[in-house]
């Protein structure tokens, strides 16, 4: 453990070893100053073995998400398989500092992604978007958005990146309690068939403002999509009338396998 107080101001980072995992996350109260001291000493740190780093639920706001952005590229996380940046609140700003480091990062190992519980809106998650097919982030078997402020405008921009991310590990996709409608789904519909999503096994939307367009699209498009491993489909906490609950049993018929959750 790099840091073991619970305070920023007595946090020091010693680069003494090499470690395999950095939870920074539990009764901290680590900031952007804090976060900035950490990055400080990434680059030369040897941390070539890490393979989790938790700075979640700790204050660091945009400004740290900045700071570690900008320590990202050079800080050699080849092995890294677990990255948690979830209650952190990160909005719009860190959001799209962090993505755009992501091409240049070097995250081929990562498997997990956690970036729930922020601020992230439309801004954040285009920014995502636009940095996913640079990403190579082909080991990446978790996403984790819940509970941020994104949008059918987010939602629309990053479903129709999926075709080009290449993110054919994926196995969880959580977008659950944010603002996404039907003009998102019905875009995740119409990117689903080239999404390359094979390996997916559960897609959370469950919290959403998604209606009867929406789930009518969804369930329309899924049994043609190639999503073979799908398991489960959450739904439940939208606005989903009789006519997309109809299109969805249609869809436990045609797909039974799969456990509708609406």
């Amino acid at each position: 453990m790099l840091c073991s107080n619970d305070t920023e101001q007595s946090c020091k980072y010693s680069t003494a070893e090499a470690e395999s995992k950095i939870v920074l996350g539990r009764n901290n109260k680590i900031g952007a100053e804090g976060v900035r001291s950490l990055a400080a000493v990434l680059p030369g740190a040897g941390l070539l073995s890490m393979q989790t780093l938790g700075l979640g639920n700790n204050p660091i706001g945009d400004e740290g998400a900045k700071a570690f952005a900008a320590a990202l590229p050079a800080a050699g996380f080849s092995s890294l398989l677990t990255l948690g940046l979830g209650n952190n609140n990160i909005g719009d700003e860190g959001a799209k500092a962090l993505c755009a480091a992501l091409p240049a990062a070097g995250l081929f190992s990562l498997q997990t992604l956690y970036l729930r519980d922020n601020q992230i809106g439309n801004e954040g998650i285009k920014a995502l978007a636009e940095a996913l097919p640079g990403a190579r982030l082909s080991s990446l078997q978790t996403l984790g958005l819940w509970n941020n402020r994104i949008g059918d405008e987010g939602a629309k921009a990053l479903f129709e990146a999926l075709p080009r991310a290449a993110l054919g590990s994926l196995q969880q996709l959580s977008l659950q309690v944010n603002q996404i409608g039907d003009v998102g789904v019905k875009a995740l519909a119409a990117a689903l068939p080239l999404s390359g999503l094979s390996s997916l096994q559960t897609l959370d939307l469950e919290g959403n403002q998604v209606g009867d367009d929406g789930a009518v699209a969804l369930a329309a498009a899924l049994p043609e999509s190639g999503l073979r491993s799908l398991q489960t489909l959450f739904l439940k906490g939208n606005r989903v009338g009789e006519r997309g609950r109809l299109a969805l049993e249609g869809l436990a018929t045609a797909m039974p396998r799969v456990r509708v959750k609406a």
